[in-house]
């Protein structure tokens, strides 16, 4: 099991690594992680685009949704 080395993340940044990295796909619907983390959608939001921005994820329009993905 080979975890990946992220720059400095902030505890809610690691909990949204682990949980990506955790399924199998490492990807999920923004939706998906809201319910796995049980943070807000804004709280949600905030923490994707802070970590879009530094190009740990990757996030891509799906219908009303969002496909979260890590990026290797």
């Amino acid at each position: 099991d080979r975890r990946i080395n992220y720059p400095a993340l902030i505890q809610q940044e690691e909990e949204f690594v682990k949980i990506l990295e955790d399924n199998p796909e490492h990807w999920m619907w923004q939706k998906q992680l809201q319910i796995r983390s049980g943070y807000s959608k804004v709280k949600v939001s905030r923490i994707l685009r802070s970590l879009e921005s530094r190009g740990v994820v990757k996030k891509e329009p799906w219908g009303n949704t969002n496909k979260i993905s890590l990026v290797k």
